[in-house]
């Protein structure tokens, strides 16, 4: 079975690369996740966000994708890769449109 990313931009992201990512949703509270979530927040996005770049890591290979995986626990806690990958893309709108804001507009928006 082919793997396929959830979307991948159509302009470069950074140097020459087109960004693609997938998102997976993680329940900290599933038997799975429980003991490693009972010690410290985040621990579920992070794993699964591992798993993630297991799975697509050929795309990094190819030289040709930068690969961002986005996890986030149903409790609301995104990994660290997804949390700056989304800071960084509210800054470049910022720079565009000039609403200095506009960071924390994506984030609310994620939650709504």
């Amino acid at each position: 079975m082919a793997r396929r990313p959830d979307s991948v931009t159509l302009d470069p992201w950074f140097s020459g690369k087109a960004l693609c990512w997938d998102v997976t949703v993680s329940c900290p509270l599933a038997d799975s996740y429980i003991n490693a979530a009972a010690r410290e927040s985040g621990v579920a996005a992070e794993l699964a966000a591992s798993h993630k770049e297991e799975n697509y890591a050929d795309l990094e290979v190819e030289g040709r994708y930068i690969f961002e995986p986005i996890a986030v626990e149903t409790l609301g806690v995104f990994n660290t890769s997804a949390r700056q990958l989304l800071s960084d893309l509210g800054r470049k709108i910022s720079e565009s449109t000039g609403e200095a804001r506009e960071a924390r507009f994506l984030f609310l928006f994620l939650f709504l």
